[in-house]
Parts: C-alpha cells; structure tokens; sequence
C-alpha cells in the first residue's frame, strides 16, 4: 500500500493529507456582469412586447372593434351632436354640459362609420350654433333651421341627432332612443341602436316615439339618442370618460351597421 505523506496544518493543529492545490475557478468581472444582467433584462423585455404584438383582427375581436374595410359604402349618415356655442343643453349634477358631451361621442360615431365606408356628415364638428340673432329663442329657431336644411339636403339614410337627458329623479338613467311616431322605419332603426346600448349600459331600456323637433322636421330615418343622464351622479361621470364615450360609440355605430344589415 502505498503511504500518503501528511503535512502539519498549523492554522489548525490538525494533520492533513497532502493534496493536489485546486484550479481558481475564473468569476466574471463586475461590469461582465452587469452587462450580461443588462442583456438579459433587455431580451425579456424584448419578448414581452412581441407577445403584445397581436393579429389585428384578434385584437379587434378581443375590443369588439368591426373589422367593416367599407361593407357599406353608398349608405349616407347625418350626424347631430345636439346643442353647442351659446346653448349648452342640460347641466349635470357637477355642471358637466351637455354640449361638451355630445360632440366627442358625436366625433367617435363618425370614426367608426367612416371606417365602414358610410358617408358621414357632420352638422357640427366644434363647439359652435348657427344663429345670429341676439335673443335667445330667435338664435335657437335659426339653430334649428340650420340643422334640419342640412339633414334635408343630404338625403341621408338615417339621421342620428346626439344628446344626454336629465331628470328630476337623480336615480333614473341609462341610454334611450326616440323615433318619430310617424315614421314607418323608424321603430326599426331605433331598437338596432337600442339593443346595442343596452349591452353597454346594463340596462333594459325601450325605444319610444316622440315629437321632437329634429325628429318630426326633417325627411328620412330620424333618431334622436338620448346616451345617459347628466343629472345621475354615477352616469354623469361615466359620460365624461373617453373609454366610456368609445363604449357608448361603438354602440351606435354597431346599431347602425345591424339596421344596414337587415
């Protein structure tokens, strides 16, 4: 057998077989280091935002965004974001105004149906009215005279006349959609919407006729939607938030499509 040689530790006291020294294992410097974390960080990143990177037609189904690349071209929508300039509507429970709601909507609208190849006019695409006259129900009658010349000319396919309501009850609310009573498509038209709204807002409201002004002076398929109510506090903050506006939207433009579709 052959003996191994023993060697005296003295840092311990202890005898030790002699052995072999191992090989220094080669570490990384401090800045390899941090450059290789760095990298790998970078790469992580890299592959979280490819991920994102969807099929635009899934990410359009995962926002319920149509995918319409002009399905109804020839089809004309008058659009009338109701009030504005010296008019401002109905006043919300934190002076929210009603003229300041109904455009950004009104613009939304326009933007989807735009994309469905629908030729699209705009009464208003500002914060304006279109009287003269210095007394109050004098600009209005010529704000109105304006509006429903407009709507007339166009000959449009239906005509969507864009406002909030308020009511004395502050509990009542939900989007509603009025028809002219005389109108024979109008019943029609106005529940395509309404069911569309309906799925946004929770609620189960019904379409109803009515008299007003827009809807009883103008030729064609008129509807006046009503798309909350200002005077509920819950509503009334919803109105204001552009992803609710893009909801309520995307409601009308997909009510339209279905009334097309029938």
């Amino acid at each position: 057998m052959q003996k191994k040689r023993l060697i005296f530790n003295r840092a311990r006291h202890s005898i030790s077989p002699k052995t072999k020294p191992r090989a220094k294992l080669a570490l990384p410097s401090k800045k390899l280091f941090i450059g290789l974390l760095g990298l790998s960080l970078l790469l992580i990143g890299a592959a979280a935002l490819l991920s994102r990177q969807e099929d635009p037609q899934l990410s359009a189904a995962k926002n319920s965004m149509p995918i319409w690349n002009g399905s109804f071209s020839g089809k004309t929508v008058v659009i009338d974001p109701g009030h504005g300039g010296i008019d401002p509507g109905a006043i919300g429970v934190t002076k929210v105004k009603e003229k300041d709601v109904n455009l950004p909507v009104a613009l939304k609208v326009k933007d989807l149906l735009i994309q469905a190849g629908v030729n699209v006019i705009m009464i208003r695409e500002e914060d304006r009215d279109f009287g003269s006259s210095s007394g109050a129900s004098s600009r209005k009658r010529e704000d109105l005279a304006h509006r429903t010349k407009v709507v007339d000319d166009a000959n449009a396919d239906i005509i969507l006349s864009i406002h909030c309501n308020s009511y004395p009850n502050k509990n009542t609310r939900g989007a509603q959609v009025f028809y002219y009573k005389g109108s024979p498509l109008g019943p029609e038209a106005a529940e395509a919407i309404q069911d569309r709204l309906n799925q946004v807002t929770g609620r189960k409201r019904v379409v109803r006729p009515d008299n007003f002004y827009m809807l009883r002076n103008t030729q064609g398929v008129a509807l006046t939607v009503e798309i909350g109510f200002l005077s509920n506090p819950e509503e009334e903050k919803k109105l204001v938030d552009s992803d609710y506006q893009n909801q309520i939207a995307m409601a009308i433009a997909l009510g339209v499509a279905d009334y097309f579709e029938k």
